[in-house]
């Protein structure tokens, strides 16, 4: 925009006439798009993150669920009587070191059930695994293992996806601590390593699209259509973030690594 109007009154004319090489004139405009880099990955580290978890708690309020979730305390869910502690839910809506507590009407504690996991069968059941269970009673605690055992419960799959870790809500290092701990868990890591390389490549991609803005200020400044120019820059550039994201989801349904389906439209832009 800087440059087009500069362009567009023939500044850029008398300024190459007076010597300024085009190459001093875009490392100015590379001033600009650095600093642009910068804010956004500052955005993508720091706000992202926390202003995501704000958004789940506001989704969970809208929602009316009864449910509360505090950062590496898991979250915290009533059913009635039972209240239920799942330290994660995992993309395939799993959940992590699951912990049910049962109480009578007069709110003494009867009841609780450990899981190590839990799971939504093809019966629409949820079925839990490694399992102790206690049953609590005046005179005596009883307790016994089993290695699965259903669960009957209101709450749903529908429920647990509101609170599953979103890739763009997470900065690089957690992008990469996350996907192996998804690994260990024999998860599917395609989104979140597509994340991981396209949080990587932001700085770079930000940097070409600037590089890209400059054929369009430059050419045919005395013939005028400056605006078309202009409008045809921004076609090409929302044409290149549409395609560079599709290209990446793409590449996962298709088994393209990550690494290629994040960098590969950025470097052929380049």
């Amino acid at each position: 925009l800087g440059l087009s109007a500069l362009a567009a009154d023939s500044e850029l004319v008398a300024m190459r006439a007076a010597g300024v090489s085009v190459l001093r004139i875009v490392a100015a405009a590379m001033k600009v798009g650095l600093l642009l880099a910068v804010v956004a990955v500052l955005v993508g580290e720091y706000l992202v993150p926390v202003t995501e978890r704000m958004a789940e708690q506001g989704r969970a309020a809208a929602l009316k669920v009864r449910i509360k979730q505090q950062k590496d305390l898991g979250l915290w869910l009533r059913d009635g009587a039972t209240y239920v502690h799942v330290g994660e839910v995992l993309p395939d809506l799993s959940l992590l070191r699951v912990d049910i507590y049962e109480f009578d009407a007069g709110d003494r504690l009867v009841r609780h059930v450990r899981a190590a996991r839990g799971s939504y069968n093809n019966d629409a059941r949820w079925q839990l695994a490694d399992v102790r269970e206690s049953a609590i009673d005046v005179a005596q605690i009883t307790t016994r293992r089993v290695r699965l055992q259903d669960w009957p419960t209101g709450l749903t799959p529908d429920l647990f996806k509101v609170f599953t870790v979103r890739p763009e809500a997470l900065s690089v290092p957690q992008l990469y601590q996350y996907m192996r701990h998804l690994d260990q868990n024999k998860q599917n890591t395609g989104p979140y390593a597509l994340a991981f390389w396209q949080k990587l490549m932001s700085p770079f991609a930000t940097v070409v699209m600037m590089v890209v803005a400059i054929p369009f200020v430059f050419g045919l400044q005395r013939s005028g259509g400056v605006g078309a120019r202009l409008f045809t820059g921004i076609v090409l550039g929302l044409a290149f973030f549409v395609v560079s994201r599709g290209f990446g989801y793409f590449g996962l349904l298709y088994g393209v690594p990550a690494m290629l389906g994040a960098t590969l439209p950025t470097l052929l832009l380049s």
